[in-house]
């Protein structure tokens, strides 16, 4: 019984702790590397205007910048099946791109 007791608990605490964090937005942030790595896109400010997303990453670094859903599958679909680049370089200096969904 005790044993039976303790699962249940446990499960509904599960389902707290998933429903606490469940969320329909994605996060996008742009981390400055201090290196140069081998392989990155290299960004120009037309294609950067094209992703207001993207360039507020980049203006703003190392902070999380909350996208719809639209966005994110634009900016995603941009980095990883056209470029195939998770480096991006812009005026100088490499960019990791981060993407929570």
């Amino acid at each position: 019984m005790k044993k039976q007791l303790i699962i249940w608990v446990i499960f509904g605490l599960c389902i707290i702790f998933v429903g606490c964090f469940e969320s329909d937005e994605s996060l996008l942030c742009a981390e400055i590397l201090d290196y140069q790595p081998d392989s990155y896109y290299n960004l120009n400010n037309e294609t950067l205007n094209t992703y207001p997303k993207l360039k507020k990453a980049i203006d703003q670094p190392d902070t999380w910048i909350p996208l719809t859903f639209q966005e994110e599958e634009s900016i995603y679909n941009f980095i990883f099946h056209d470029n195939d680049a998770k480096i991006l370089k812009y005026n100088g200096i490499f960019y990791e791109i981060n993407l929570i969904t």
